[in-house]
């Protein structure tokens, strides 16, 4: 039976005003507790709230603290949390700085990167050795990769930012929806391309690193779920090139942005599929290799050489891979191209573009910094880059001074290109694909006071060369090339010559030489680009390239590239983010724009 007094108690307004202020105290001390009290995995130390609120104030400094082991195995992977972290500077004051646990500070960073919120960012992380697995799989690790909306920015350039991670998003979609897991997207039909590889998911592995700079989770979620269920093991022969540059390339970025050690796995296992094209008396490797058998063989349209290009852009890439797997072979295979080539340097330090592979010997005379050569130069220079290695940095250097003088020419005072030289003679055409040397030009000039002006001079000239070729077509789109005649550009007439690619070579230009300039003219060059792609190229599923691109309504050929995916969107989204994602002096792209974390 009910007390009477106890009904009367529990019932009066008093009562429950007591209630409720015993319980507000309880959940305050609780609240209060969990901030200021630490585990026993920290420190001992209470924090009082008066200095917690300095702090929050900025007005006492913050020491981060290595944190305790836990004898306690339910716990490992926790371990696999903490980083490599620089320590805040500290001012000259008073009071004694407060001391955090790295975990929590790591924790709370990977929560603003995720927010994309640069002002809660505590503190910066070094550049560890190597790359942990911290749990989540599916989020980024490390900063300055996640793009965002700084404060006071300019509207406007936010909106055309958006404006391009919102192309991304439709030409992946597209492929996402109707061509998951093959080659490329037919973004006009909505049919699949096998692309360059032979399908392989090819788009999805180039577009992984673009998803999460651009921040889309859910679609990164489902490209890495699907790639490392993949399967290798495919039958036909593949470029190793191309297969470097895009599969490889892509996994190792995913890798180093995440910690997932499947993407890592799986990375070495294509690679190793490589090797065996490798298996030369002068380690110069064969063009293809049959990823099931093992075999390999040179492309039957060059004789039977290997091409300059092809073997000079692989050392970025495998000498990552032997970096985190603690497994010299890749970097060996690669670096010994490197050291073969050095040997070969011709006299006036222009490399023709074939060689043997059984004899340290060329083939042709053909020099370009276009097809066949290009990416070869730029990874001299990043390798010194990316390793520290000066036995780099001085071949970049020779051989920027012997291009400019064997091959360099300038048109009108403000712009400048590269000559293409056979048996002698040098004809005068320049290359879309060659517009990625304003880049390495730009890129270059930094880091020597003694050639910057000079370099600087030729990467602008370069970057302005190559926007005539978007200007001079009624597309505002770009063909294979320009001839120079007698002063004037002139563009091709051959099929093939004449389209429209989807090449990202002049955008990457313009995006080193705006980090290196702030010249807005190269923002502007990049918008107009943008915009004339949304305007010709832009399709029911995707984004295609053109078959004549001197048309004003020109034919679409039906094939959205994975590197437009890959390099064209990612810089073109670069171009219009804050200089601290993908900062360039934090990472090096290769030449498919995947970029790796440097360990000078």
């Amino acid at each position: 039976m009910e007390d009477p007094a106890e009904k009367i108690v529990t019932k009066s307004p008093l009562f429950k005003v007591v209630v409720i202020f015993f319980l507000f105290c309880i959940a305050s001390f609780v609240i209060l507790a969990h901030f200021t009290l630490p585990d026993s995995s920290t420190t001992n130390n209470i924090i009082p709230p008066e200095k917690i609120k300095r702090v929050l104030d900025g007005n006492i400094p913050i020491k981060i603290v290595e944190e305790n082991v836990i004898d306690n195995s339910n716990e490992e992977a926790d371990e696999n949390e903490n980083e490599n972290i620089d320590r805040i500077p500290n001012e000259e004051l008073d009071d004694q700085p407060v001391e955090i646990p790295k975990n929590e500070i790591l924790e709370e960073e990977n929560e603003a990167y995720e927010d994309n919120d640069p002002d809660s960012l505590a503190v910066k992380n070094d550049i560890p050795d190597k790359i942990e697995n911290s749990g989540d799989v599916y989020k980024v690790k490390i900063p300055h990769v996640v793009g965002y909306d700084p404060v006071g920015e300019d509207p406007e350039i936010k909106r055309k930012r958006n404006a391009i991670k919102e192309g991304f998003r439709h030409a992946y979609k597209g492929y996402e929806d109707r061509c998951f897991g093959k080659g490329e997207l037919k973004p006009v039909s909505g049919n699949c391309h096998p692309g360059i590889i032979g399908g392989l998911g090819l788009s999805i592995i180039d577009s992984m690193d673009t998803m999460l700079i651009m921040g889309l989770d859910e679609e990164y979620k489902r490209a890495r779920d699907y790639v490392v269920d993949m399967d290798f093991s495919k039958n036909s022969f593949i470029s190793v090139f191309e297969t470097n540059i895009r599969v490889v390339g892509g996994l190792l970025t995913a890798y180093e942005f995440t910690g997932d050690q499947k993407l890592l796995d799986k990375c070495q296992e294509v690679t190793d599929k490589l090797l065996p094209a490798f298996n030369t008396p002068t380690g110069i490797p064969k063009a293809a290799v049959n990823l099931n058998t093992g075999k390999s063989k040179p492309p039957g349209w060059t004789g039977g050489a290997s091409i300059l290009s092809e073997v000079g852009t692989l050392q970025l890439e495998f000498s990552t891979l032997s970096h985190h797997t603690n497994d010299p072979k890749y970097a060996e295979k690669a670096l010994g191209v490197f050291d073969t080539l050095k040997r070969m340097q011709p006299s006036d330090g222009l490399y023709p573009v074939f060689m043997k592979t059984d004899k340290e010997q060329f083939t042709k005379t053909f020099v370009s910094v276009g097809a066949l050569g290009d990416s070869f130069y730029e990874y001299i220079l990043k390798m010194w880059l990316l390793t520290g290695d000066e036995k780099y940095k001085n071949w970049y250097y020779e051989e920027a001074e012997y291009l400019i003088n064997g091959l360099g020419r300038e048109l009108d005072g403000d712009k400048y290109y590269f000559a293409e030289k056979e048996q002698g003679t040098l004809k005068h055409k320049f290359d879309h694909l060659a517009c990625f040397i304003g880049g390495m030009y730009a890129l270059g000039a930094q880091y020597n006071p003694s050639v910057k002006e000079q370099h600087m001079k030729v990467a602008e000239g370069v970057g302005n060369f190559c926007y005539e070729m978007y200007k001079i077509n009624p597309t505002g789109l770009p063909c294979e090339f320009l001839r120079v005649n007698g002063g004037k550009l002139s563009t091709p007439v051959g099929q093939g010559e004449i389209a429209y690619l989807m090449r990202p070579e002049a955008i990457e230009a313009w995006f080193v030489l705006w980090r290196t300039t702030k010249d807005p003219i190269w923002r502007e060059y990049g918008w107009k680009a943008f915009e004339a792609m949304e305007k010709v190229s832009r399709s029911t599923y995707g984004y295609s390239g053109l078959r004549d691109a001197r048309k004003a309504q020109p034919d679409k050929d039906d094939v959205q590239q994975s590197y437009y995916l890959a390099e064209s969107m990612k810089y073109l989204y670069l171009l219009f983010a804050p200089d601290d994602v993908i900062p360039l002096d934090e990472f090096v792209f290769n030449t498919e724009a995947h970029p790796l974390r440097v360990r000078r």
